[in-house]
């Protein structure tokens, strides 16, 4: 990512081969920012032919990811934590969407971060067209340059960190995967790679 947004995502199955999604599709080509019908649009196109993975049976998830070097983040959430657009660039980003149990889109991204510490809770506010707002959630998995180059493993109880935030609501089907290194808006440079993510029904060993 080159004072750009990089970013690839899918949409999990339980046998591992992702959802066959026609990406010239008007609503596929907006996935960068999920339209508001994204999750039941997923739902449609999976029906009768792919099984997507449960939050619920699914709680838990491990990956590995690897950073060029951290990214500036001074000014990358005011005092109350709301990510500002002056700083929004992460050097490694990692966000799972999910539908809770009434339909309604959710989302929590996993971070890597210079200076914020790790477990900190950060939220993101996005609008469509003015009038329907998202408010999604970010957690600091990694932080500090430490391990720049290195291979890093994580793993985390997705489901406790769903609830976390949405303490009153139950988890459903996941309905995207996106793996990101930002760094259009501080005017950065970074490079994040990813590899081996998995859904566990148990905490990985």
């Amino acid at each position: 990512s080159d004072h750009a947004a990089a970013l690839f995502w899918q949409v999990p199955t339980k046998n591992g081969t992702a959802l066959a999604v026609d990406r010239s599709e008007d609503w596929v080509r907006r996935c960068d920012r999920p339209p508001r019908g994204f999750g039941k649009d997923v739902l449609k196109q999976a029906q009768g032919q792919y099984d997507l993975i449960s939050a619920t049976e699914y709680q838990h998830i491990s990956w590995r990811w690897r950073v060029s070097n951290t990214i500036d983040d001074g000014e990358t959430a005011d005092r109350k934590g709301k990510i500002q657009k002056s700083g929004d660039d992460f050097a490694a980003k990692i966000g799972i969407s999910v539908l809770n149990t009434k339909g309604k889109l959710r989302e929590i991204a996993y971070l890597w971060t210079r200076t914020i510490p790790e477990e900190t809770s950060l939220t993101q506010v996005t609008s469509i067209l003015g009038f329907f707002k998202f408010k999604w959630y970010r957690i600091v998995a990694e932080s500090g340059d430490q391990n720049v180059n290195q291979w890093v493993g994580e793993s985390r109880n997705f489901y406790r960190d769903f609830k976390r935030f949405y303490p009153d609501e139950e988890p459903a089907e996941i309905v995207r995967v996106y793996l990101m290194s930002d760094s259009d808006n501080t005017g950065s440079k970074v490079t994040g790679a990813f590899a081996d993510l998995v859904f566990h029904r148990k905490p990985p060993g």
